[in-house]
């Protein structure tokens, strides 16, 4: 049995954001803009006239050797420190994808909403967390699926990527914010001391090395003497 956590030090996590004066244009918005030095913004909310929808990209080095070769993953935790939150009720659902964005954040790693779409199509939802309540200054834990464990990369030096959404963002089902109507969600990203987003994995040891026993058969040999 074992355990480790992870927390995001790359500071070029980030988040990004489609940006349109119509809501369907903003989901569908497959290049926004970028902050790579502030929270993470993670929303679909409304200003004075400018729709936007915002995820967060961490990523955690779970090849770094931590988890020993054979070890079966039993679980996954992934944990965010929320500093700020205008969730607006319950079902306000935030979604971790494992989605390689390549390790620095810019324009191009941002998922539209049919990008989105074809990540949970493909089985990448690794966990979800509904955003209304929690509260700010702490941790939340999101409750992993049954992929989660799955997705975790172990490769030599390698980087387990998520990408984290509104449900809202790839389905729409929540609904066009009204102009005015902030649905924020703020996150610490690898840029707040203390608030670095974390992934915790939880292993059994692998299976047992076979057993070699060595038995001895003693045959008799009767002699005949004439």
């Amino acid at each position: 049995m074992g355990s480790y956590t992870w927390y995001c030090t790359n500071t070029n996590d980030g988040y990004t954001e489609g940006i349109d004066t119509v809501w369907a244009t903003a989901r569908a918005d497959a290049w926004g803009d970028y902050d790579i030095t502030a929270a993470l913004i993670i929303a679909t909310y409304c200003g004075a006239s400018l729709h936007y929808c915002s995820q967060g990209h961490v990523d955690f080095q779970t090849g770094d050797g931590n988890i020993p070769a054979g070890a079966t993953i039993t679980s996954v935790v992934l944990s965010l420190w929320c500093t700020t939150n205008d969730a607006p009720g319950t079902g306000f659902i935030l979604e971790a994808f494992q989605n390689d964005w390549g390790g620095t954040v810019s324009n191009g790693v941002h998922r539209n909403d049919a990008a989105l779409q074809a990540l949970y199509d493909g089985n990448k939802l690794c966990a979800t967390i509904d955003a209304y309540g929690k509260a700010t200054g702490q941790y939340h834990d999101f409750t992993s699926t049954a992929n989660f464990a799955g997705l975790i990369n172990r490769t030599a030096s390698g980087y387990t990527r998520l990408t984290i959404a509104t449900e809202n963002h790839r389905d729409g089902l929540y609904g066009d914010p009204p102009l005015s109507t902030y649905w924020r969600t703020y996150w610490g990203s690898a840029n707040q001391a203390g608030q670095q987003p974390k992934l915790t994995v939880n292993w059994s040891s692998g299976p047992d090395a076979p057993v070699l026993t060595a038995v001895q058969h003693l045959t008799h040999i009767d002699v005949g003497w004439s």
